[in-house]
């Protein structure tokens, strides 16, 4: 099936589901980060599949920007109304690399980075230095000198 035809079944099947009544949550339960449940009506979970097939298909939203050029834009917001997890982006990417890589070529070049890495620098060293200074007032303490 080529482009053309999946975009025609996909508008028929939106045009023929309705959004009205559709409703689906995203919930995370006991510890939150392991488990996660779906719960949604019929009409949700319809609704979740014509947005998702959608998604193959749309233009990515911006390709010239360069360090997100998988960004692809899905419209959910009438879908999920209350829910423990939020989708802050979608990505559509051909190839897959590990997410390892992927975190690695994203630009972590921003002032909030550059100001976190500073925090986390002022709070290492200083803890060395106060455990340097802890230590020469024990050795000082037990020899008396």
């Amino acid at each position: 099936m080529d482009d053309k035809e999946l975009a025609q079944v996909i508008e028929r099947l939106d045009h023929e589901i309705p959004r009205d009544g559709a409703e689906i949550e995203f919930m995370q339960y006991c510890d939150g980060f392991v488990e996660h449940r779906v719960i949604a009506n019929r009409a949700g979970y319809l609704r979740l599949g014509i947005e998702f097939l959608k998604a193959a298909i749309v233009p990515h939203f911006d390709k010239a920007h360069a360090t997100t050029p998988y960004i692809i834009n899905v419209d959910m917001d009438y879908l999920i109304k209350d829910s423990d997890i939020e989708f802050g982006r979608f990505e559509r990417r051909e190839t897959f690399e590990p997410t390892a890589i992927r975190a690695a070529n994203e630009d972590p070049d921003t002032f909030q980075f550059k100001l976190m890495n500073l925090g986390c620098s002022l709070i290492w060293y200083g803890t060395g230095v106060l455990a340097i200074i802890g230590l020469y007032s024990v050795v000082k303490w037990l020899f008396k000198l």
